[in-house]
């Protein structure tokens, strides 16, 4: 299994920023206008990849921007179409201008500051991410989720008002195993199938919740998980870059994952 992806960072002035943020949680309709090419998502003529993935999700993130800095992931065939994310960003902040455009390698250094791109443009491999990731859970039977924003999350056809550990865990493995399969190169089902057993092993013992901000639903706060983390820990780990639940594209479901002793 594989994806390639592309990682970014945008640095923006405060004006440009609070805008930007505004735009994320209230303009969705007006950015897959922008990227129509993106969002225009349709099933695959493949029965069995639907059947197991139905509808993808869509192939970039926006990250909520914080601290003067957008983090945007552009996955599959959103890399060709950087120049239009860049434009929309562009227009969505009202900057006169294209902003200055980083792009982080593999050890997340920048490695590019060109607003247009180019053959220069470091097009990371999940697969190889996640070999990076994998020595940090060696042995590792406990590990800390870090939820940045309101993580929004289905089950049953209900909103869960609570953290669960494994419909999270189990949620990041569909997120992943979907991308990947709709828009990279899927592996073995039968991998995803045993993790996803694994996870049902996953407890929490520790909670830190959180109020979402106002106006906003979902779980926030700092989750403390014990189980199979060396085998779930790293595919965790990457599966962060991708945001997880409703409005994950768009900023939402945003989450950290840290190895614990």
């Amino acid at each position: 299994m594989d994806l390639n992806i592309v990682r970014l960072r945008i640095p923006l002035a405060a004006p440009y920023e609070q805008r930007l943020v505004t735009a994320l949680s209230t303009q969705r309709a007006a950015i897959e206008q922008h990227l129509a090419n993106l969002c225009r998502r349709t099933l695959s003529s493949d029965p069995e990849l639907v059947r197991r993935h139905q509808k993808p999700g869509l192939p970039f993130v926006l990250s909520v921007p914080c601290c003067g800095v957008l983090d945007c992931l552009l996955a599959g065939p959103a890399i060709a179409e950087l120049p239009a994310v860049v434009a929309t960003v562009t227009d969505l902040a009202g900057m006169p201008h294209p902003p200055q455009l980083f792009a982080l390698d593999y050890q997340g250094d920048v490695v590019l500051q060109r607003p247009r791109g180019g053959a220069e443009l470091p097009v990371l491999s999940l697969a190889g991410l996640l070999d990076l990731a994998t020595p940090r859970y060696t042995a590792c039977h406990c590990l800390q989720v870090q939820l940045q924003t309101p993580l929004r999350l289905m089950a049953e056809g209900r909103e869960l008002r609570r953290f669960e550990p494994v419909r999270f865990a189990r949620g990041v493995l569909r997120r992943f195993s979907s991308l990947v399969a709709h828009y990279g190169a899927a592996g073995n089902p039968e991998t995803f199938i045993r993790l996803a057993e694994l996870a049902g092993g996953m407890r929490l013992v520790d909670a830190r919740p959180l109020p979402a901000p106002q106006g906003q639903r979902g779980v926030l706060g700092s989750f403390t998980l014990q189980g199979p983390c060396d085998a779930l820990g790293p595919l965790l780990d990457i599966g962060a870059l991708l945001h997880l639940g409703k409005g994950a594209s768009f900023g939402m479901g945003a989450f950290q994952i840290r190895p614990l002793s």
